[in-house]
């Protein structure tokens, strides 16, 4: 796993000849590995490479690797993600590839958030939420809820707060 990791990052700055997109190299890569190798590359890559490193392979990747509940491994990547900003392109990956709604999107992650106390999966988890879209009305009462009650960091509070205003305005009920 740390050879692939290492290639990938060795490539992206040097690539291996002219014709190399690690789009194709991730195609190949899942085209040769069982199904709980594939789970584990996707959980490396987010969290040990660049968001649009990730993004490019593992777009190759789920082309060709078999892997049981593909969606629920990259839920489980949202709190632990390399980068804060990888948390929109897993959302794009759940949204685009595996057709969660954004509802189903932001329950996991509000049911994450409440129950994590690590300030980094708190702070990727909040720009998931804010990431994926609308939220519903019961949603928005679990947010303002955890913001009452929780101790989160001021990052994670910002996309919440975020979060909560676009919702707001969407339904038309702004409170000043």
């Amino acid at each position: 796993m740390n050879r692939l990791i290492t290639d990938l990052l060795s490539f992206d700055c040097s690539p291996p000849n002219a014709s190399y997109s690690h789009l194709e190299h991730g195609e190949k890569i899942g085209s040769q590995v069982t199904a709980d190798e594939a789970r584990e590359i996707v959980r490396v890559c987010w969290q040990s490479l660049p968001g649009s490193l990730a993004e490019s392979f593992l777009d190759g990747f789920l082309d060709t690797a078999k892997m049981d509940c593909p969606a629920g491994v990259f839920l489980e990547c949202l709190s632990d993600s390399r980068e804060v900003s990888s948390a929109a392109l897993i959302v794009g990956f759940l949204k685009g590839r595996f057709q969660l709604s954004t509802s189903e999107i932001i329950d996991y992650c509000v049911a994450q958030l409440v129950s994590s106390k690590e300030v980094g999966a708190q702070e990727r988890l909040a720009y998931a939420i804010l990431a994926a879209g609308t939220l519903a009305s019961h949603q928005k009462t679990q947010l303002i809820t955890f913001l009452q009650k929780c101790t989160a960091s001021e990052y994670a509070e910002e996309c919440l707060r975020e979060a909560l205003r676009r919702a707001e305005t969407a339904s038309g009920d702004i409170h000043t």
